[in-house]
């Protein structure tokens, strides 16, 4: 059995959205004769950091994952920047790299989503945060 593991935020919550395409897809690939299980530990409105903790609690899943799918760069933008609590930015990085670093050490195939985010005030923010996706992706 093959498994594809989601992380992620609300854009991957949605019924209709991400999940339930990925839903779609893996059901119509099972009919022709493949054995692939959806886990999707999306929670929504996190960053990375919760993330990082679906891998550590579900480790035995995610170790047996032929891939994983995540994206959390707009949680970031919002959370950094919407918020009262306001993410600094230092705090962001260190999350993402305890992240990035921990699919690393899986050595599985990772898909990271860097979905466009429009209502932030200082596009700046916007484009450093997905920088640090891509920084870390790489």
């Amino acid at each position: 059995m093959e498994n594809v593991v989601l992380l992620g935020g609300s854009n991957s919550v949605m019924i209709n959205g991400l999940q339930g395409g990925l839903r779609e897809g893996i059901n119509e690939i099972n009919n022709h004769k493949k054995d692939l299980k959806f886990y999707n530990f999306v929670i929504g409105g996190c960053t990375a950091i919760q993330n990082l903790y679906e891998i550590i609690r579900h480790k035995e899943i995610v170790n047996s994952a032929n891939l994983i799918i995540t994206e959390s760069n707009v949680n970031e933008i919002h959370n950094h920047g919407l918020t009262p609590e306001k993410l600094s930015l230092k705090l962001i990085y260190r999350q993402l790299s305890w992240f990035y670093k921990e699919l690393f050490a899986l050595k599985k195939r990772v898909l990271i989503i860097i979905f466009p985010e429009y209502c932030v005030k200082n596009r700046n923010i916007h484009i450093l945060i997905n920088n640090l996706h891509k920084k870390f992706a790489n």
